[in-house]
């Protein structure tokens, strides 16, 4: 009975699933979704935010503090999925989340984090956009590149200073004078819209800024010049770019984002102590039978 329990407490934390990413806009609203198994229909679910599900602070739950300010909760018992809006994003919202859902032993929990795009550029389709990225003194003869990804160390690199200037309707320039590169895109698609990185290389790390690109749909009409915007900065760290264009993350002061790798002890822990629980029906037989019956006579003849 008790191995038929923890099999199910083991299996109990694929029931519930959420994001893992996600991302938002300054001032705007965000939706997310968390699914969750038929067992836990009837339990109390949460939101809550700390870097460990163990040591997350609650925002919001099901069963009393339904709303918090500018956060919400709501169980649609029916699908299995409860469903967080935060709204009025601030970038103080930003960091790691979890979707936890209450439990009699352990809480079971899945992690999402919450990026809120501070600098954004928007495009129009079949149209172009330019993007500026500053930088200090210090970078002006090193590599600048322009990158996609979600998270960073995860970006891929699409085109670079030291390689060819142009790729796939892409072009990078670097003005080392005024400490600018420049980025335009050009015949913007929708599936174009996504988290882009200014990046520059460095020997020990990369530095790197985020920029979120929206595409409207629609026909763009300039007046006067092209609209250019001018990103601050870099100011996220990552390990250099390797060969294949991957961009690995290192630490980084005050980074505690997606960039941190963070351990889940209870993951463990459940596996230690289900190990353990197999192998205690065993040791305590062997135990038995060697005190009642003499189970291990080489044992004992080898003693005499």
């Amino acid at each position: 009975m008790t191995l038929l329990i923890l099999l199910a407490a083991l299996s109990g934390a694929e029931a519930l699933s959420g994001p893992g990413q996600v991302n938002g806009l300054l001032r705007e609203s965000v939706t997310i979704q968390c699914r969750y198994g038929k067992d836990y229909k009837d339990s109390v679910k949460y939101w809550c935010k700390g870097h460990t599900k163990q040591l997350c602070d609650t925002v919001v739950k099901t069963d009393d503090l339904q709303t918090n300010n500018r956060i919400s909760i709501r169980d649609n018992k029916t699908e299995g999925v409860f469903t967080v809006t935060m709204r009025e994003l601030r970038e103080e919202d930003e960091g790691r989340y979890w979707c936890g859902i209450e439990q009699t032993s352990f809480d079971e929990g899945t992690s999402a984090y919450l990026t809120v795009n501070k600098d954004t550029v928007t495009g129009w389709t079949e149209e172009l956009v330019t993007i500026q990225c500053l930088y200090d003194e210090g970078f002006t003869n090193n590599v600048k590149y322009w990158s996609r990804g979600t998270i960073f160390k995860d970006s891929s690199v699409l085109v670079r200073t030291d390689g060819p200037k142009t790729s796939n309707m892409i072009s990078i320039s670097d003005n080392k004078t005024k400490r600018v590169f420049t980025v335009t895109m050009r015949g913007l698609r929708e599936e174009d819209e996504g988290r882009y990185w200014c990046g520059i290389q460095r020997t020990l790390y990369d530095e790197g800024t985020s920029v979120y690109l929206t595409v409207n749909k629609g026909t763009f009409k300039p007046t006067a010049e092209t609209p250019r915007t001018t990103i601050p900065r870099t100011t996220e760290r990552a390990a250099p770019a390797t060969a294949s264009t991957a961009v690995n993350i290192s630490s980084s002061p005050g980074q505690t984002g997606p960039t941190a790798q963070r351990v889940d002890i209870w993951l463990y822990l459940r596996w230690i102590l289900f190990v353990f629980m197999l192998a205690c029906p065993f040791v305590v037989q062997c135990w038995s039978c060697r005190r009642r019956h003499g189970c291990y006579p080489e044992l004992s003849s080898a003693a005499e």
